[in-house]
C-alpha cells in the first residue's frame, strides 16, 4: 500500500508506484533502462531470480 498524504493506493496500483518510485531513484540512465527491463521480462515470463530457502537448519549446537 502507497499512502501519500491523503493519496492512498493498493493493489496493482500501488505495486505500479512503487515500481517507478524505485526505478527512478536508481542512479545513472543505463541502469534505470536495465533494471525496468529485467523486472519487465521477469514478470511477464514468470522469471524468478531470488530463491528462499524455507527448510529450518539446525546449527551444530542444537
Amino acid at each position: 500500500m502507497v499512502k501519500l498524504g491523503r493519496l492512498e493506493l493498493t493493489g496493482w496500483f500501488g505495486w505500479l508506484f512503487w515500481s517507478v518510485a524505485h526505478v527512478y531513484f536508481l542512479i545513472g540512465f543505463r541502469n534505470r533502462i536495465a533494471v525496468a527491463f529485467s523486472w519487465t521480462w521477469d514478470y511477464l515470463t514468470t522469471g524468478r531470480k531470488a530463491r528462499l530457502i524455507l527448510e529450518h537448519f539446525r546449527s551444530p549446537a542444537e
